[in-house]
């Protein structure tokens, strides 16, 4: 049995390590990867404004434990926890509340989602992360996060049943638990921002902002940079400064979404402009070592030359601020330029309506649906042979690892893009084909399509080392592409399907301080690899099961 199991091992690891096999006589396909255009994505239409205002405020939530094996430990965080969700007011009115299991979906009426994860780190110390997530649209919250230890003392368990809850004794032999004080409060604040969405208003200079709601009732004023969580719904915003016309904008906030109004002004037109997004997102960002705020965040009026960036942590327990990114930026004169630093970010195309602020459009997009259970673009016109797509806001190129799923055996085409100059490396799978050209390549090269295990989704899979400049491109196991990769310290990815189709299922990126060293990667890599073969890892996210019962 043991040779066995190492021959199917063995077999496994040749497999997830084999290459891409020629073909030996290739078709007449031309491919090539043009330049092309980022436009803004098109927000989804809201079908009724009404409806986005009213729809209810209701919180499904669930509790998992890793690592805390005590029963007892386990009932009192989660009375602990029970204690800071009771009494909740949004809006005037005491949230409802529903208890889920942690595998389960929220069930219908329940259009907000808090998933609480409970984690040991030693012998006494946890660590407590909660994400907020809406349903409809995907979004989420920035996430809370808490240290707490756990004291056990005296012979006993020091616990008595009251009531039908877990007690403390008054001999004081029950164990401690050493919360920081404010971390109640502030759990109850941060849910108190269900419904709303984060908008920032920001000028080169000084400039008053005042913001109506539908009714034309003022509900904001201040001077710029404004920062404020407003409820879903319409506004105006009037932004006005001293010897200028007044600016008038039209916003619609959605739930747990982020917005941010740049404004420039005809006497800085040679001036240029940062902006700056993270995932997850309320990142603090330092510019030239002064904290400028969370991201999303963006510097207007800025001189051309480098700048220097931070991207930090804050630990909300102890205020210490850990940096994840140093970063500079070559600023050109009258430049408008995006950064995203993806450390952990992770979208399901199919259960969320909208890709999120990572993702721009080509020209060929117009709006973005889903239809049959996949993505479907409607063009507004064609660019150069290819077909409507998506292309991501340029990444900071630093470590990462990225994975995307997408249905068995459907075309998908896949760039890479950065400054001038740089490698534009570009795979198009077509039926049983695929089609490389990587950088030198006047034309692509051709080979036989790897295909997944049965049942299973594709899986591509993009890694990229900093310090090498090194790039590696496999799919499902099988290597393309293990060279160079120049670029300008940025690249965006390009995808896209065959007609008006994009069959993604999912992406995962890590990067920077979120990916391992090489040889723990190359490890996790393989054990993924290894699942699949044996029939697991069908999507790299579970999909909760529908809840219709309480708990």
């Amino acid at each position: 049995m043991a040779r066995s199991l190492f021959f199917s091992l063995t077999l496994i690891l040749a497999v997830s390590c084999a290459g891409l096999q020629p073909v030996q006589q290739p078709s007449s396909t031309k491919v090539q990867f043009p330049e092309i255009q980022p436009h803004p994505l098109p927000d989804r239409p809201v079908a009724s404004l009404d409806e986005l205002e009213k729809e209810p405020i209701t919180l499904a939530y669930s509790m998992r434990f890793e690592s805390m094996d005590d029963p007892v430990l386990r009932r009192i965080v989660e009375q602990r926890i029970h204690g800071w969700l009771r009494n909740i007011a949004v809006r005037g009115s005491v949230l409802p509340t529903f208890r889920i299991s942690p595998e389960d979906a929220p069930p219908q009426g329940y259009p907000y989602t808090l998933r609480i994860h409970v984690k040991g780190e030693g012998d006494t110390q946890y660590s407590l992360n909660a994400g907020l997530e809406h349903n409809p649209s995907g979004r989420r919250y920035a996430t809370f996060q808490r240290n707490f230890s756990v004291q056990k003392s005296g012979e006993g368990d020091g616990l008595a049943l009251f009531s039908g809850l877990y007690a403390f004794l008054s001999d004081g032999t029950g164990p401690s638990m050493s919360f920081p004080a404010s971390s109640g409060d502030d759990l109850r604040q941060w849910i108190s921002l269900l419904g709303t969405g984060q908008v920032k208003v920001i000028s080169g200079q000084e400039a008053s902002v005042k913001i109506r709601n539908r009714s034309g009732q003022e509900i904001h004023s201040g001077t710029t940079p404004v920062d404020v969580d407003l409820p879903a719904g319409a506004y105006e915003f009037t932004i006005k400064r001293k010897g200028m016309e007044p600016r008038i904008r039209t916003l619609i906030i959605r739930p747990a979404g982020q917005e941010v109004l740049l404004l420039s002004w005809p006497d800085e037109e040679s001036a240029s402009s940062l902006s700056v997004f993270t995932s997850p997102s309320r990142l603090q960002i330092a510019l030239e070592g002064t904290v400028q705020g969370s991201a999303p965040l963006a510097f207007p009026a800025l001189m051309s030359g480098e700048i220097h960036l931070e991207v930090a942590r804050k630990e909300e327990d102890s205020g210490e601020a850990f940096v994840m990114r140093k970063s500079t930026v070559s600023m050109g004169e009258g430049e408008d330029i995006t950064r995203y630093y993806p450390f952990d970010y992770y979208i399901d195309f199919q259960r969320s309506p909208e890709p999120g602020n990572l993702w721009t459009s080509n020209q060929a997009l117009k709006a973005v649906r889903k239809d049959a259970g996949q993505l479907k673009l409607e063009t507004v016109r064609k660019q150069d042979g290819l077909p409507p797509g998506l292309l991501s806001q340029p990444l900071e190129a630093m470590d990462q690892k990225i994975r995307i799923t997408f249905l068995s055996g459907s075309d998908l085409n896949l760039g890479l893009t950065s400054g001038r100059g740089s490698d534009r490396p570009f795979l198009s799978l077509k039926g049983d084909r695929l089609f490389f050209l990587g950088a030198g390549d006047s034309q692509a090269r051709e080979f036989l399509r790897p295909e997944p295990g049965e049942g299973q989704l594709e899986v591509l899979e993009i890694f990229y080392s900093e310090d090498d400049k090194n790039l590696e491109i496999r799919l499902n196991g099988a290597e393309i592409y293990d060279g160079p990769f120049q670029n300008s310290g940025y690249f965006s990815i390009y995808l896209s399907g065959s007609a008006q189709f994009l069959p993604l299922q999912e992406m995962e990126v890590r990067a920077g301080p979120m990916v391992g060293n090489a040889f723990f990667e190359w490890g996790r890599s393989l054990a993924f690899d290894i699942g699949r073969s044996l029939g697991l890892y069908k999507r790299l996210r579970e999909v909760p099961e529908e809840s219709g019962k309480e708990q």
